[in-house]
């Protein structure tokens, strides 16, 4: 008799205790397994919701000092016969477009003066991201926009309207264009240049990058 009340008395020790722990459990702070994404650290990562966009002022319509916000250039401004400017004049919709013009007519000059935004935050590793806009030039050799992803100083991921469409070149309308890759783990940031090759004209708006 006596055996059986210390069974009966243990048992509901066990039973409180392992209630105890269960309770405090869920009322513990959950461990985050989800690392810093804009640092491309390895580890498990939460996926980038369909639809999201991830440039920062797309359109060019804000400005400061006469330049697109959030936007820089590759070239420096005053290198010889290139000019960045935002143009508010000549654009695809809203207020704005962003014009690079290269008056430099020496045909064996390297240059590619491009505008460019890094995107650093929110990075949708292992998910395609889609990059839409449209090109307008005037007497261009070439004109083309490219997007790549960096990680450990070296490229990992590359794709350009070059590849898909040729270059916007001569003298055109506005066109549209896409392009497309998936983003690889190890991502530290990934690059939008819209630029020209050569002599020209070009002027590039309406600009999305957004995750599928």
């Amino acid at each position: 008799m006596r055996e059986n009340y210390t069974n009966v008395i243990l048992t509901l020790i066990l039973s409180v205790t392992v209630a105890i722990c269960f309770r405090l459990y869920q009322l513990s702070p959950m461990v985050r397994t989800v690392p810093d994404i804009s640092k491309g650290e390895s580890g498990r990562k939460a996926l980038v919701l369909s639809g999201t966009e991830l440039l920062k002022n797309a359109g060019f319509e804000t400005e400061e000092d006469g330049m697109p916000t959030e936007w820089g250039t590759w070239s420096s401004p005053d290198e010889k016969g290139v000019k960045f400017f935002r143009d508010t004049d000549i654009k695809h919709s809203g207020e704005a477009s962003a014009c690079v013009v290269n008056t430099d007519t020496d045909l064996e000059q390297k240059k590619l003066p491009q505008w460019v935004q890094h995107v650093e935050h929110n990075l949708p590793y292992g998910q395609k991201v889609v990059l839409t806009g449209w090109v307008k030039t005037e007497d261009a050799k070439a004109a083309a926009v490219c997007m790549r992803c960096d990680g450990q100083a070296k490229q990992l991921a590359f794709a350009t309207t070059w590849s898909y469409k040729g270059p916007f070149k001569d003298t055109t309308d506005w066109k549209p264009f896409e392009i497309s890759f998936e983003v690889p783990e190890g991502t530290e940031y990934i690059r939008i240049m819209p630029f020209v090759a050569g002599p020209g004209k070009a002027w590039f708006d309406d600009l999305s990058l957004k995750v599928e």
